[in-house]
């Protein structure tokens, strides 16, 4: 975000004279592109809305974009869960900046404004083809994409390479309990703070619901039970705060060792059978095999 300033609502201007859109990375129709004109755009859940969001989180009548002096602007219209620009709850209309993500109750849209916006598209849409929209880090399409990689390099080199699945526990009581609202931002925070802890060599996705991955090359399987129990320390020291709420989070944790001529479907799903165990466990605690190979 860049400037903000008081008493604009209502007021509409000249907006810049650069094309500009936003484009939805997360939530449904993923990927659909709305050019802003010369006129505001109203975002909500009303039959209406320049920019309709058919999803409980948003109100009515949530938000709109508007033109005011060379720029577009964006203003929240008293919503019952807020507008967000870059994770920050905005309170007062507030200038964007090409690249802005604006987030009105679990429906993710970016910004973008340039002399070359078609071409920032078709990358926005590239970008979101490998990312997850939620949580900001790789998908699973990127996931596999790069464990095909690594699995050759791998074995062409004479490298380890382990695989992680971790699950966070007992996430459907987050969402019955502090609402799915709440249950997204546990998943952006822990997603944020993994990200904080591996190397630029290694990989962390979201794999699906409250599931991730994390690929961690050259590391065998006893020095990857190390780092997650790094991970899995880090995750539930602590809570993340919502709103009022404060919500404990803790996860599970299974790790498999790279066997030779294995697949990546394969060792995905020993990871994941790794995963289970641990929640069989107890929850809470990193398992593997003997050699990293059998549950």
């Amino acid at each position: 975000m860049t400037d903000t300033t008081a008493n604009l609502t209502g007021v509409s201007g000249v907006a810049s004279q650069l094309p500009a859109c936003v484009v939805q990375i997360h939530g449904d129709p993923l990927g659909r592109r709305i050019q802003l004109g010369t006129s505001s755009v109203a975002i909500g859940r009303v039959e209406g809305s320049e920019l309709l969001v058919q999803e409980s989180t948003v109100s009515r009548k949530h938000a709109r974009l508007f033109p005011y002096s060379g720029a577009w602007w964006v203003e929240d219209l008293g919503s019952r869960n807020g507008t967000h620009i870059n994770a920050v709850e905005i309170d007062e209309p507030t200038r964007l900046a090409s690249g802005d993500l604006i987030r009105v109750g679990r429906a993710v849209f970016k910004f973008l404004e340039s002399g070359e916006v078609e071409s920032l598209f078709h990358e926005a849409i590239r970008h979101m083809n490998l990312t997850d929209g939620l949580t900001g880090i790789a998908n699973r399409r990127h996931l596999e994409d790069f464990l095909d990689r690594e699995l050759i390099r791998a074995r062409r080199c004479g490298h380890p390479l382990s695989v992680v699945f971790l699950d966070l526990d007992h996430f459907k009581r987050v969402n019955d309990q502090f609402g799915h609202l709440a249950g997204d931002e546990v998943l952006r925070v822990v997603a944020r703070r993994l990200a904080g802890m591996i190397r630029g060599s290694e990989l962390i996705a979201r794999f699906g619901g409250e599931e991730f991955a994390i690929v961690l090359p050259e590391l065998s399987q006893a020095e990857a039970m190390i780092a997650c129990e790094r991970f899995r320390s880090q995750i539930a020291a602590e809570p993340v705060r919502f709103e009022k709420a404060v919500i404990p989070v803790t996860a599970s944790f299974g790790v498999a060792a790279a066997l030779p001529q294995e697949t990546v479907q394969d060792l995905l799903q020993r990871s994941d059978q790794f995963l289970y165990a641990a929640k069989n466990a107890g929850r809470n605690c990193v398992k593997s095999g003997p050699d990293g190979s059998s549950p």
